[in-house]
């Protein structure tokens, strides 16, 4: 019997968003939320959203100590709902490990547009564990990416704006590289005494976040909705504008329009940086509805793709195409004063997508990385094989990739370690995978150091626009193999530690690994690939 609890729903307008968790006998692969509306003319109808599975649950794993995959029972879920429709069910299909399916009905789902909970709680449970889980036990990144937690409600937005010119930013509030460069932006506008507006969703409450920074310090609102914030905005003296990202936003479309308009309005400098591929795809990491890069191919294709395509944010509703969605940021984009790309991969990925896009307005500018001092440390070259994969894995950053590495070391009984220094986003961890859990910048060389790892794995299964990670490990001396994507891949290229795998494709990346290690210890690289 397949047992899950919601633990938190937040509905607004046609968006909801939740997360809770689900456990069976055996682990869940797959979890989807089907919504059942009320028959229409054209029938009764079922939108399905695919749950992200694998979230670390400690709370699950204690009150189930004989379940083994329990720890991993978290799961979220994000969608969009038919406006105007009356929503009969919601149902739980879950294809488990063995290939078995199972499905459970949640009565209330949305209970009024906050929580609730269905099926048989932890034995520890109610709504106070859930809040000591999430405020003591929840995982880091967890907190960073969906911060406000299920009882925050919208303030009314009371914040003064500047009255002098400012640099207004667009942006996700998730953590990551783009964030990062974010700060950087903000700290370089505060120094030349420039007031600074973030705008940003909060994707716990479906809300949106505004904050105002300038020599009187840092002041915060909330905002319910996407209209009411351009709408405050609207009363804002610009400088220039900075649309970072708009993932997690509910209508990218207005924002481009609004930024637009807002630049021929006030004379603002319009900026875009390309931290990912939203500007092309909903699926801002390009992975396709089998969760492999797609290329950028015809948008026939995309037509196919995007309805079933489960990438979280993937902003493709009723009644709008990959044609829209490309015709409005290719407005956005010929409006840009100034679009930075941080590799020659991403210049060419995005020249793919509008190839009649000038492109003067396109520059090369790396990231910044004078922070990322080198540390050459000494590793084990002439121990055992033991590969560390760095970072937070989930989906796209190459989970699966992983767990079929660790596959094939269990089924070859091979003498190679697996050491995951981060966390790993999976139904079922393998037990011969190694999980240190998140760690801060300072602690990699230690922990590398610690589990004797020899050889660094960069699985990420889209093509990434920069990668901190990539630069981290270059720096500090370590051996590194990546796939043949993006800037990872533009970088390894001439790293004299580095491989390039061709395929995507774990025995390819296990291949390629003992290669480099062999080749570190001036031994002949024998079945491995050049």
């Amino acid at each position: 019997m397949m047992r899950a609890h919601i633990d938190s729903v937040t509905c607004r307008g046609k968006r909801f968003f939740g997360w809770g968790w689900a456990l069976a006998a055996r682990p869940l692969v797959r979890a989807t939320l089907h919504i059942h509306y009320a028959p229409a003319a054209g029938g009764a109808e079922v939108d399905r959203f695919v749950c992200t599975l694998g979230l670390q649950r400690p709370d699950i794993a204690n009150a189930f100590p004989d379940t083994a995959h329990a720890a991993n029972a978290g799961m979220i879920f994000f969608g969009m709902i038919r406006p105007g429709r009356e929503i009969r069910q919601a149902v739980l299909h879950a294809e488990l490990s063995d290939g078995s399916h199972q499905q459970l009905s949640l009565p209330d789902f949305f209970n009024d547009g906050r929580r609730a909970g269905i099926g048989p709680a932890p034995r520890r449970g109610g709504l106070g564990m859930r809040l000591r889980w999430w405020l003591t036990a929840a995982p880091r990144w967890l907190k960073r990416r969906f911060a406000a937690p299920p009882t925050a409600a919208p303030k009314a937005p009371t914040l003064a704006l500047p009255q002098t010119p400012a640099f207004l930013v667009f942006d996700h509030d998730m953590g990551g590289g783009a964030n990062r460069y974010r700060q950087e932006m903000v700290q370089k506008q505060l120094a030349a005494g420039r007031p600074v507006v973030l705008a940003h969703p909060r994707i716990g409450d479906l809300s949106y976040g505004l904050r105002v920074l300038d020599g009187g310090g840092e002041r915060h609102a909330s905002i319910a909705t996407q209209q009411e914030l351009l709408a405050l905005l609207a009363a804002l003296p610009l400088a220039e504008i900075a649309v970072n990202s708009l993932i997690g936003f509910e209508e990218p479309g207005e924002m481009l329009e609004w930024a637009r308009a807002a630049r021929a309005r006030s004379g603002a400098r319009l900026f875009f940086p390309l931290h990912d591929f939203h500007a092309v795809c909903p699926s801002w990491t390009l992975l396709d509805q089998d969760g492999s890069y797609c290329g950028i191919p015809d948008t026939g294709r995309c037509a196919t793709c995007l309805p079933r395509n489960p990438a979280m944010f993937n902003d493709i509703v009723s009644g709008r195409t990959i044609i829209d969605w490309r015709q409005d940021w290719l407005a956005f984009l010929a409006a840009c004063d100034e679009i930075h790309v941080f590799s020659e991969s991403s210049r060419t990925l995005l020249a793919r997508a509008y190839p009649t896009l000038a492109p003067d307005t396109v520059k090369l500018l790396p990231h910044d990385v004078s922070w990322l001092r080198p540390q050459k440390i000494t590793f084990a070259r002439a121990a055992r094989l033991t590969i560390g994969v760095i970072g937070t894995i989930g989906l796209h950053k190459g989970a699966e990739i992983v767990n079929r590495i660790a596959a094939i070391i269990a089924a070859e009984q091979l003498d190679i370690g697996l050491v995951v220094i981060g966390t790993l986003e999976s139904a079922v961890i393998p037990a011969n995978i190694t999980i240190t859990g998140p760690y801060d910048s300072g602690e990699l060389a230690a922990l590398l150091l610690r589990h004797q790892v020899n050889a660094c794995l960069l699985p990420s299964i889209w093509p990434e626009t920069f990668s901190y990670v990539t630069q981290e490990i270059m720096n500090l001396g370590m051996p590194l193999a990546v796939f043949d994507l993006g800037a990872p891949a533009e970088r390894v290229r001439h790293y004299a530690l580095g491989r390039v795998i061709p395929e995507i494709d774990a025995r390819a990346a296990l291949d390629g690994l003992r290669a480099l290690h062999a080749a570190a210890n001036g031994k002949p690289e024998t079945g491995a690939p050049s």
